[in-house]
């Protein structure tokens, strides 16, 4: 079976770690007023990655994190003004 070229979030923090630990980001794509998505290119750590963020077991040093926070912001603020 062939996996996903794509995975789709909708949780910042989630997203803000992600990008933080080196996955790419391919887009945010805004699917309602109030809601964004998270486009991720698929990556065979990504699941895993994804459930140590939810477990509180993953490790991202805080400056690092901070500036992927500020980074999604700005790319929420791009995705608003194009609706």
């Amino acid at each position: 079976m062939q996996q996903a070229p794509t995975i789709q979030l909708v949780d910042f923090s989630a997203a803000a770690a992600l990008t933080a630990c080196g996955f790419v980001l391919l887009d945010v794509q805004r699917i309602s007023d109030r809601q964004c998505a998270f486009v991720f290119k698929n990556d065979p750590r990504l699941e895993e990655t994804i459930k140590n963020h939810y477990a509180d077991q993953l490790s991202i040093p805080t400056n690092r994190y901070y500036q992927h926070v500020r980074s999604l912001k700005s790319r929420l603020i791009a995705a608003k003004s194009n609706l």
